[in-house]
């Protein structure tokens, strides 16, 4: 979540959108890290506005690239764009109804997201079918209250929830062929939580179990299944909740044990934002959005009172539990929770934050940010970009969009006032993962 997102999206409608002749250029990689000397970059801007007047055809290479929607710096992802990618606008409002969210529900073919009118609205949740394109409003039952993040599993979709001024947030699950939802938690023994942002579901295998009742005893789930989900502080600036009564945290609810526990404070990750797992659940990647160091210099320590300076940056995490490893067990014999261990820097976000987050079949990490969409490979490579500025017009874009889907073969972008599919040359999100 980006606090001035909604701000923007609404500057968005007076803008005209960028020009191109081609959909795909390529900049050499050894451009992102040399450079003729006389450069003129900006951190506040993306790395196409970047200037270099010592060497002309460079300059006109970047002032091309800022009109182009994809920018491959790496083979690997031409590969994945294959040989004709296309980026099409699937559905246009006049006010910023795509936001965040960004949820593939693959039996279905649709995309859930989140997002409201104006400033101060409700957020509400819409869905795109992919098939049709066709954008409806789900008839949830209960309504949720301020619905943000999420995940898909097994029949199920996992939503965070900010909460409002009198109602807690917490995670929720709707099932989609009913529209009937419930509330999973809403307190850490009787403390409300900051306001959920994202969610990701890590099961580990063994026996089948039911889930407890407030789960809906209908549903068998295989092996032991845990949410992962963080918990910033965003809800107090943006006048959504009451200050803060928890510190920051990423936290992991275990659907069997019915119990709660942060796993990763804020002294590790400032602001934790988004979240999701490899396709094996053997990593877990968290993005950073700690937004107050831009009031100083670029890396500045920020102003946030000293606990947990944080940086706009990509953290991995190993997930310590494994069915197939000896030292996942209790001495009773239970199955230990998944745990994250092992923390080190994945990414650092060139402009503004890191929001959204996924991580495809093949280990890339895509993540969107100031300058669009971020692609980076299992070992941090930037390897491509959705260019923010081509598709939403101008620098004004950036930072605009917080958050997409991989639906696979499809890369779905909100763009606040518009949704964009992008045709990829490959699969690079199956069914797989995300049980029956």
């Amino acid at each position: 979540m980006k606090i001035v997102l909604f701000l923007l999206v609404i500057l968005m409608s007076h803008l005209t959108a960028a020009q191109s002749n081609q959909t795909v250029i390529s900049i050499p990689s050894a451009y992102t890290y040399l450079l003729p000397s006389d450069y003129q970059g900006n951190a506040s801007l993306g790395f196409l506005n970047t200037q270099t007047p010592s060497n002309a055809s460079l300059n006109a290479l970047l002032a091309t690239a800022r009109s182009t929607p994809l920018i491959s710096f790496a083979p690997i992802f031409l590969d994945i764009l294959g040989p004709s990618p296309t980026v099409t606008v699937a559905a246009q409002r006049s006010t910023p109804f795509a936001t965040e969210g960004g949820i593939w529900v693959p039996g279905r073919n649709e995309v859930w997201f989140t997002g409201s009118g104006t400033v101060g609205d409700p957020i509400t949740v819409s869905v795109l079918n992919l098939d049709t394109l066709a954008v409806t409003v789900p008839d949830l039952n209960p309504p949720l209250v301020n619905p943000n993040g999420g995940y898909y599993y097994d029949g199920r979709v996992y939503f965070t929830l900010l909460g409002n001024e009198t109602v807690a947030g917490g995670v929720a699950q709707v099932d989609p062929n009913t529209n009937k939802t419930s509330i999973l938690l809403n307190s850490y023994f009787g403390i409300p939580f900051n306001g959920p942002d994202d969610a990701v579901v890590v099961v580990v295998p063994g026996d089948n179990h039911q889930n407890n009742p407030s789960l809906n005893n209908d549903t068998t789930i295989n092996g032991e299944t845990y949410i992962f989900f963080t918990d910033p502080d965003y809800t107090q600036a943006l006048n959504i909740r009451p200050a803060a009564a928890l510190p920051n945290a990423v936290w992991r609810f275990n659907m069997k044990d019915q119990s709660v526990q942060p796993v990763i404070s804020r002294n590790d990750i400032r602001t934790p934002n988004g979240i999701k797992t490899n396709l094996n659940n053997t990593k877990i990647y968290i993005t950073d959005g700690t937004q107050d160091f831009q009031s100083g210099p670029f890396r500045g320590a920020g102003t946030g009172g000293g606990v947990g300076l944080g940086f706009p940056a990509v953290w991995q995490y190993d997930l310590s539990s494994s069915s197939s490893s000896s030292s996942s067990s209790s001495s009773d014999g239970r199955t230990n929770p998944p745990h994250p261990i092992n923390k080190r820097l994945f990414a650092l976000a060139r402009n503004d934050i890191p929001d959204g987050i996924q991580v495809d079949d093949f280990g890339n990490v895509w993540t969107s940010e100031g300058e669009g969409v971020v692609v980076r490979d299992e070992g941090g490579k930037v390897i491509g970009l959705l260019n923010a500025e081509a598709i939403l017009g101008g620098e004004a874009a950036l930072s605009v969009i917080a958050n997409f889907a991989l639906a696979g073969d499809k890369l779905v972008v909100l763009g606040g006032e518009k949704i964009f599919i992008v045709g990829l040359g490959k699969v690079v999100l199956g069914q797989g993962r995300f049980g029956g």
